[in-house]
């Protein structure tokens, strides 16, 4: 339930943040000297244990998670940045059924997004989806050309199988919206604030796999690129014939 993080630099910028040394640190966490130093060479996760311990020594989220800001909330504020959302604890039960059976904790990813949001009306929540969907269509659609592109030009068979034309981006959306309703009707959500949000939410997970997608053929594009001349070369001879 959380983003990629290199948990090993982040924990080894917590420690030099507050001048311990790994054995020291280690006590700070509940763990022995040996075990931490596996998760700071990269080869352990923390555990929700040591995570606990790590938010409750004011370490900020948004830092965290996103790199921005400092690594230590400011003391005035801890209590306000640890404080429960109401709207999760109001229907805790129903989102750990659609988060798959997983208990939100103030740390995860998630839950900082959904407490980011509660603040606002759901008339600014919905200007959002409008804003979010509106970015989604145009990344969406710029994939696709890309993808109508390599096909039209004959690409390597390859390459138009790994990457298959895209349907219409309102067909995608009502697909979209198909499923994300199925979920919503399953777990049985009748907040329509939280609703909302976990639609920005899926938009913006749609967004982040699309991006992925684009940085994808983009990679494969330079690979390929000599294969891909060709292949433009041999069309361009093709038309100049006819």
């Amino acid at each position: 339930m959380e983003k990629n993080i290199d948990y090993g630099n982040k924990l080894k910028q917590i420690r030099t943040y507050f001048k311990l040394n790994q054995s020291d640190f280690a006590k700070k966490l509940g763990i022995k000297q040996a075990y931490y130093s596996l998760i700071e060479n990269g080869k352990k996760k923390p555990s929700v244990h040591i995570l606990d311990k790590i938010f409750d020594m004011g370490i900020s989220g948004s830092w965290w998670f996103n790199d921005i800001g400092d690594i230590e909330v400011a003391k005035d504020f801890e209590d306000t940045a640890t404080k429960d959302s109401e709207l999760i604890k109001i229907n805790e039960s129903v989102l750990e059924k659609y988060f798959r059976g997983s208990k939100l904790r103030y740390y995860h990813y998630e839950y900082l997004q959904i407490k980011y949001y509660e603040q606002f009306s759901m008339d600014k929540l919905k200007e959002l989806v409008r804003s979010e969907l509106s970015d989604l269509e145009s990344i969406y659609n710029s994939y696709s050309k890309i993808i109508e592109t390599l096909h039209f030009l004959g690409m390597p068979e390859f390459l138009c199988q790994k990457f298959p034309k895209l349907i219409s981006f309102d067909s995608e959306k009502k697909e979209f919206d198909e499923d994300f309703n199925e979920d919503i009707n399953n777990i049985i959500l009748s907040d329509d604030k939280l609703k909302t949000i976990l639609y920005i939410l899926r938009i913006k997970e749609n967004e982040e796999y699309y991006i992925y997608k684009f940085n994808k053929l983009s990679d494969y594009i330079n690979l390929y690129k000599t294969d891909i001349k060709d292949f433009i070369l041999d069309f361009k001879a093709n038309i100049d014939s006819e």
